[in-house]
């Protein structure tokens, strides 16, 4: 997202990325991974609640191979860190336009489903055209 941050900015849309960690957490966070949009802490878990987000549901981890990428990925040498909150909570994607309305959502059913960068950016585009004032 980091790389494609100026095109959404362009759309006139600002990302936002909200973390379970402490504020303190979620600043090393962005300083480790350099991140320039605002990275925001939710640690009462209030954003995931009231978007819907679930739970990490074990057969599906299973199923969509993200054991085997993270396995893959310690054998790297990438240990991801310390994890932080709570580590079954699922993620989502939201495009919130001007009025605080969610024009497109995307909610996590695994650990590995996010949509597309394209994805993403096309929906990006239809956003930012739509909640522009006429």
């Amino acid at each position: 997202m980091r790389q494609q941050y100026p095109a959404i900015q362009s759309l006139g849309l600002q990302l936002v990325a909200v973390g379970m960690g402490d504020p303190t957490q979620a600043v090393a966070f962005k300083r480790s991974r350099n991140i320039t949009f605002p990275l925001l802490s939710d640690t009462s878990q209030r954003v995931y609640n009231s978007y819907g987000l679930g739970a990490i549901n074990g057969q599906r981890e299973l199923q969509s191979g993200s054991v085997g990428a993270i396995f893959g990925e310690v054998l790297k040498g990438n240990f991801g860190g310390i994890p932080v909150g709570d580590i079954s909570q699922l993620g989502g994607t939201f495009l919130i336009d001007q009025q605080g309305i969610a024009r497109y959502v995307h909610r996590d059913i695994s650990t590995s489903d996010y949509p597309s960068m394209s994805e993403l950016i096309g929906a990006a585009r239809k956003v930012g055209t739509s909640s522009k004032p006429s």
